[in-house]
């Protein structure tokens, strides 16, 4: 897939180099933009199977899915919240967290140098963009991590 300007001015908004993204295939479709290998992309056009993993899902924006931090991490260098382990915690039990920031829509969460999570912040509360599930195992994950130091 060739990258749309869209595409393009939202990996600039999180300050993600383009070089990078091209390191990587895209496939879209009417809902989503999905990340696979270049090298799969490939082989999967000439099978006409095309899958990979979703990283935006289409609205009237593009929406990062959570799957975006894990492949984009340690080349995010924009739109960052760092918090405490007692905010932290606050955000996955509840699913928000009431911070004041001066950021408006889509934020990654930074917690001890590391992007963690995806969230949305408006009015000074930051709505975590991560299914329960998946924040109550990262929480007991940090709570043990927490207690070993």
């Amino acid at each position: 897939m060739r990258q749309s300007s869209e595409f393009v001015k939202i990996l600039k908004k999180f300050g993600i180099k383009e070089s990078y993204a091209e390191k990587f295939g895209f496939v879209e479709s009417k809902k989503n933009i999905r990340i696979t290998s270049k090298e799969y992309l490939k082989e999967a056009h000439l099978l006409g199977a095309i899958s990979g993993i979703r990283i935006f899902r289409k609205g009237a924006l593009l929406n990062p899915s959570s799957n975006f931090v894990f492949v984009f991490n340690g080349k995010i260098r924009k739109r960052r919240i760092k918090l405490s382990f007692k905010e932290l915690k606050e955000f996955f039990e509840n699913g928000k967290l009431w911070k004041k920031t001066k950021l408006r829509g889509y934020v990654f969460i930074l917690y001890q140098g590391k992007i963690i999570a995806l969230g949305f912040s408006r009015e000074n509360e930051i709505e975590c963009f991560m299914p329960k599930d998946f924040r109550k195992k990262a929480l007991e994950i940090l709570k043990e991590e927490h207690l070993q130091k």
